[in-house]
């Protein structure tokens, strides 16, 4: 609603999320000045209230995550691991299938992350060989593997699911999609 001299008022339905942490966010008290004044600025070093904000709200849903993201596309590898950071996550990155493996191997066969997020057409080892990889080993076997790929057909899908994927996101990736999922595993 907006009426002369009051203002606009907005109203905005936000779908409710359980609250699993909150962060405190402080913002300045209301000011009621008169119809004819303009509103004041509040002073630096003001008080202000806290208000705790869900902290899927403050970016936090990834928090203390470890993720590997498996991409040949610099600058597609760049976003995703971008778009995990700003949830609070902590991401290494591969270049290829094989790096993944390098990985894998420096940490003694175990899984050097919580989760990892690969692509399927990469170069020296792609997806799918990656992801039979982390399956036969015992260590990595429940591991959360997340295909993010251009290929999308069917054959890709299924190919995918009987190797074990815990999900599978076309590019060009859409960031709430992503956190969404990852955030479920």
């Amino acid at each position: 609603t907006s009426d002369m001299k009051e203002g606009t008022t907005f109203v905005i339905d936000l779908p409710s999320a359980p609250a699993l942490e909150t962060t405190a966010v402080a913002h300045a008290p209301a000011a009621s000045p008169a119809a004819d004044e303009p509103a004041a600025a509040t002073p630096i070093g003001a008080p202000v209230a806290a208000t705790a904000v869900p902290a899927y709200v403050a970016g936090k849903r990834l928090q203390g995550r470890s993720i590997l993201v498996a991409e040949d596309v610099t600058p597609m590898r760049k976003m995703i691991a971008a778009c995990l950071e700003s949830e609070g996550a902590f991401v290494c990155e591969a270049r290829n299938g094989a790096e993944v493996m390098e990985q894998f191997a420096a940490a003694g066969g175990r899984s050097p992350v919580d989760l990892v997020i690969m692509d399927l057409a990469m170069p020296r080892m792609n997806g799918c060989e990656v992801l039979a990889a982390i399956r036969q080993r015992e260590e990595t076997r429940r591991l959360p593997v997340v295909v993010v790929s251009a290929e999308h057909d069917k054959d890709a899908v299924l190919r995918c699911l009987k190797l074990g994927i815990s999900g599978f996101l076309v590019k060009p990736v859409e960031r709430t999609a992503l956190i969404d999922l990852v955030a479920r595993l």
